[in-house]
Parts: structure tokens; C-alpha cells; sequence
């Protein structure tokens, strides 16, 4: 079944934030297309700080904008410090998730051997997260900062499932281009634990990093708390199936080592819920814990 996005606070508004809709354009020299993205940019409406706001980049932008409602962002709005400017960043469709083309922005380049046959359907490639992830870091945060002033030394990212795995991919290669990282239920199982490879290589990049943070949040419900939407999706049904290639513990463990290498890690487990139920549950903890971190790290 597809979802489309349908009517969001970004067209009703919220107290304490305006909203500003961004499209933006790249060229994938990989696959030779250009490749078009939308950003519903939520700015607060209070003075800009002398240093600029808070920055955090959400990848789903159009599903993680359908669980935002107008009583949260104004909690947002309201907390101590700054508030954040808010980019839901998404292809430009109104697709809530769009699969084929996320698949190939937030997974890295693997061989062909190290991809299960459970990730090989027909239409679907992997491997764009590098040029992804150089066209947020420059491209996307250029265009927000013509719209509003941008604290570059506290940028976050945050995403879930696909784009959990690239927020740690993004942690573990370009750990300069963001401050705050908050992968939620990350597909670790990927790429036969390919992202668990790239962690070992980047321990001594992480050891001379300074005032890195990660922020972990995964559920604790499994399979037998899969709502009945999961149970019927085919592409979850596959990710719970590739998940019992990865000990359940490897999420808890990962976090230890990446906080023993100078990052302030954190994992927290939202009780009962299902993979596809973390997406939503987690943006309130997620703005509370960015809202904390950009509060501490003066």
C-alpha cells in the first residue's frame, strides 16, 4: 500500500516555528540522473541567537513530518536554549517513504557478494550514501543558511531504519560534518553487518574527535509487537527476517565501544514497540536529547 503524505503541520502551522518548503537538485554521477529532494524547513520565530540556531537534519522527511504535530514542536519551541531549526528532508514526491530511492541514498558501497539475497529486488540499488551525505553536508546546509543563521558547530542528523544505518555511516566516515547523531532502530543487519566493519575501521578517527555525540533509540517489542501495517509490508517483513542475522544485543554493545572512542554515546529502548512504530515514538525523545546537547556543548 502507498502512502502519501497528505496535509502536515508544515500546512497548518505551529506555534513557535514558521515554515519555509526548499527544493533542491543533484546529480548523481553514479547512476548519470539528477535526482530531485524537498525540504520542509521549520524555523523558530523567536530572535536569531548571535551564534544562529541549532541545526537537525531529519532524513524521512516526509514520514518523520506526518508524526510531528503543532503540541510538540511548540514544546520544542519552548525549552531552555535556542530551539532548533527543523529540516525534514525527502525526495521531492509526496511519498511518505519513498523505498527504491532511499535504498540507494542512505547505504554505502558494498560488493555485490556482500549484499544477502533478502536486500536484491528487481528496480533496487544500494550504494549512494557518500555522495548523499556530501550533498547534505554542503549543499542542503548552503541552501537552509540563505533562509536563516545556522550554528554550524551544533548540526544533527537523525534517521530510522535505512537511515538510522547512514546516520552511522555518516558517524563513521564524515564524523566532522555533524555534532549530534541519532540513528533510530538502524538497520545493522545490512550489507551482512557491513556498517559494524566501518565502525572497527573508524575507532582512531572517533578517538581524536571532540564533543561528538550519539544518541541511540531502538524498541523493544520485535516481531510480536509488529502492528498490523508492518505484518502486511513485505519490505519489513524481510527486515525482521535479515534483523536475526545481528545478536540482539549488537546495538547495546556498539554504543559501549563508540562511547570508549571520545563519543557521548547513548541508547535508550522505548518499551513494546515494533520496528516501524519507532520511527514516530523517537522524535520526542530525539528533540529532547538535541535540545540537551546543544544546551551543554556551549
Amino acid at each position: 500500500m502507498t502512502i502519501k503524505t497528505g496535509k502536515t503541520v508544515a500546512d497548518t502551522g505551529a506555534e513557535g516555528y514558521r515554515f519555509v518548503r526548499l527544493t533542491l537538485s543533484r546529480e548523481d554521477t553514479i547512476q548519470h540522473r539528477q535526482i530531485d529532494y524537498r525540504v520542509n524547513l521549520a524555523i523558530p520565530t523567536t530572535p536569531t541567537p548571535d551564534e544562529g540556531f541549532p541545526l537537525l537534519i531529519m532524513l524521512d522527511g516526509n514520514a518523520a513530518l506526518m508524526e510531528v504535530n503543532a503540541d510538540l514542536l511548540a514544546q520544542v519551541s519552548k525549552r531552555a536554549g535556542p530551539p532548533p531549526v527543523l529540516a525534514f528532508l525527502a525526495h521531492d514526491n509526496d511519498l511518505r517513504i519513498d523505498g527504491d530511492a532511499r535504498a540507494w541514498d542512505y547505504t554505502p558501497a558494498v560488493t555485490d557478494a556482500q549484499l544477502s539475497q533478502r536486500e536484491k529486488r528487481p528496480g533496487r540499488s544500494y550504494g549512494g550514501a557518500d555522495q548523499y551525505l556530501a550533498f547534505i553536508t554542503h549543499d542542503v546546509v548552503s541552501a537552509i543558511s540563505q533562509h536563516t543563521q545556522i550554528n554550524m558547530q551544533k548540526r544533527g542528523l537523525w534517521g530510522h531504519s535505512y537511515g538510522g544505518l547512514f546516520v552511522l555511516h555518516a558517524l563513521f566516515t564524515q564524523p566532522e560534518g555533524f555534532a549530534f547523531y541519532a540513528p533510530v532502530d538502524p538497520s545493522l543487519w545490512w550489507g551482512e553487518g557491513y556498517i559494524l566493519k566501518e565502525e572497527k575501521s573508524a575507532a582512531n578517527t572517533l578517538n581524536s574527535t571532540q564533543g561528538k555525540s550519539l544518541f541511540v533509540v531502538t524498541g523493544s517489542g520485535g516481531d510480536k509487537n509488529r502492528s498490523h501495517k508492518d505484518r502486511n509490508d513485505p519490505a519489513l517483513a524481510a527486515i525482521y527476517k535479515a534483523r536475526e542475522a545481528v545478536p540482539g544485543d549488537e546495538i547495546s554493545r556498539l554504543v559501549e565501544r563508540v562511547n570508549a572512542n571520545n563519543v557521548n554515546a547513548k541508547h535508550i529502548t522505548l518499551p513494546g514497540l515494533s520496528h516501524g512504530a519507532t520511527l514516530g515514538a523517537s522524535l520526542p525523545e530525539v528533540f529532547a536529547a538535541f535540545s540537551e546537547f546543544t544546551r551543554s556543548n556551549n
